[in-house]
């Protein structure tokens, strides 16, 4: 059956667009057209229900002699993916995390709900009430989770117990992806045992973007008009169309990041640093 052999994991928001771009660009890798599968965080609690001839329905379009993967950035957040993915790939999957600052990651993860219609709050409000959003419904504790999922120690020891090290591999977005391209995929290449091709072009396909029209907006939101969309229009021609329509997002002030980092995610970090053993001084 046609399994894959890697997962990209997540953390959302912090590359893994960019990343499922480039890797869709070898010769010897079959990615699903659709770039979520979400199978692994479906809300169904019971692992029965994720089952391997099922999953690999999924590839069946795949070449008999393709390195098949996927990306679905949920899956490193989702309480339950680990123990399912380890169920259905056993220790044979390799998993791929990218890491962001986790309040740099916050802010574009606000931005993306803003564009979508999901967030009518400001940033500061949505911080607020993300609390009680998590406790309203599963959907919700997905939609609106924009610093728990910053909490990277919690999420990739819970990998590690059903995984081994060797079968994970971390990425920072600020130090590895962005000013060390070239070296980080060498490093996907061999880990995912690829012929080390040069590297392709690394564009930032998902960034942050304001939109700038209210009936743009609307149209965007619409889910018919969305699925149209994406069915008539190729991937490159729908990024040119959406940076047409839409101004660069403003950054996080820094002083909001500094202030996330010290009083959410500091003592996150240190673990983290430790989990990993290597510095974050990026983040801090």
């Amino acid at each position: 059956m046609p399994l894959p052999a890697f997962l990209i994991i997540g953390a959302q928001k912090a590359g893994t667009t960019s990343l499922h771009h480039v890797l869709s660009q070898h010769p010897s890798v079959w990615l699903p057209p659709i770039k979520e599968l979400h199978y692994f965080d479906r809300e169904s609690n019971c692992d029965e229900h994720f089952t391997k001839d099922a999953y690999a329905s999924l590839f069946d379009d795949a070449p008999a002699s393709a390195t098949c993967g996927e990306a679905t950035p949920c899956y490193l957040f989702h309480e339950h993916a680990a123990r399912r993915i380890h169920g259905v790939l056993g220790d044979d999957a390799k998993l791929i995390v990218t890491l962001r600052n986790p309040a740099s990651r916050a802010y574009s993860h606000y931005l993306m709900n803003v564009r979508k219609g999901y967030e009518q709050l400001s940033f500061e409000e949505a911080i607020e009430a993300e609390p009680q959003r998590l406790r309203e419904s599963e959907l919700s504790r997905m939609r609106f989770s924009y610093l728990a999922r910053g909490d990277y120690h919690e999420q990739i020891s819970r990998y590690l117990e059903y995984f081994d090290r060797s079968a994970i591999r971390v990425y920072i977005f600020e130090q590895d992806i962005i000013p060390n391209w070239s070296q980080a995929w060498s490093d996907i290449c061999g880990f995912l045992n690829l012929d080390n091709i040069p590297a392709p072009a690394l564009a930032q396909t998902n960034t942050a973007r304001k939109i700038r029209s209210p009936l743009v907006r609307w149209a965007m939101q619409q889910p018919r008009l969305k699925a149209l969309k994406n069915k008539l229009v190729s991937r490159d021609l729908n990024l040119r169309f959406r940076h047409m329509l839409t101004d660069s997002a403003e950054p996080v002030a820094s002083s909001t990041r500094d202030s996330l980092i010290e009083s959410r995610y500091r003592d996150g970090i240190s673990k983290l640093e430790t989990l990993l053993n290597r510095s974050l001084t990026s983040w801090t």
